[in-house]
Parts: C-alpha cells; structure tokens; sequence
C-alpha cells in the first residue's frame, strides 16, 4: 500500500466519509489536480484492502503503547451544565493515552459499589481490547 493511499484511508475513515466519494467526478477531479499521476483507489480496495490494513496497523500500535501503562479512572465535572463523568483511560511511561470508555455519572452517586462496577467494566475493556492484565487500580483526578 502506498503512503498516498494509506494516508486517504485515514482521511476517509477518521472523518467518516463514505467509501463511494472516491468513485465521484469531483473528487477524482480534485485529486488530478493535486498530483496528475495518482490513480485513487476504488471504493472496494478503500473499504477492503486500505481499511483492513490501517485497521491492523492502529490496533497493534495501540497494543504496543499498552505495554507499560496504567489504568486511570478520572472524573470530570461540568458545573455549567451539571453533568459528571467517569472515564477510563490507558496511560504509558511516556503520557501517551488510550480512551476506554466514559461512563454518565450526572444522576449517579459516586458511591464505592457503582465506582467498584466502572472498574470492573474497564479492568474487562482493557483486557479485551488490548489483552492487558490490570492487577491494580486506582482514582486519579489529574
């Protein structure tokens, strides 16, 4: 896969546009325009071979990241609008992080039993997402 092509999947699939933009007049014209000599993929080669590949490239660097990480559990507040939030988060030696998931705590208290059942679902979302064992946890507010 060339970089030109590697670098439109990303486009297309961080900016969620649909695959079959590729295949329309005006971004074929554009694209002849930026480099006369690039033939940009199909859509089925974007949605197939490109996705498949950036996908995999993505999931092992998230992988890779996870190798010396910590598991955090944050929480964040928005007084204007009185909403709270509990989220998860992977973070590694060098501060690079990786978001798990964020859980709704507006109309929930932060009692120990339901923060108890958000580590729970992150400790198994870290695990099957990264196959990272969590033999620890604990709340941060940084």
């Amino acid at each position: 896969m060339s970089k030109i092509d590697k670098a439109l999947g990303l486009l297309f699939f961080g900016c969620n546009i649909p695959f079959a933009v590729v295949e329309l007049n005006h971004f074929f014209n554009f694209i002849k325009l930026l480099n006369p000599n690039y033939i940009p993929p199909m859509r089925k080669t974007l949605s197939g071979l490109i996705l498949n590949e950036v996908y995999e490239k993505i999931v092992n660097d998230k992988k890779s990241m996870a190798d010396e990480h910590r598991l955090l559990l944050n929480d964040l507040k928005n007084k204007s609008k009185n909403e709270k939030y509990i989220v998860g988060t992977i973070r590694n030696t060098t501060g690079k992080q990786l978001f798990l998931n964020a859980w709704d705590f507006t109309e929930i208290f932060e009692t120990a039993g339901a923060l108890k059942e958000v580590t729970g679902k992150t400790v198994k979302e870290a695990k099957e997402k990264y196959n990272m064992e969590i033999y620890a946890q604990c709340f941060s507010d940084d």
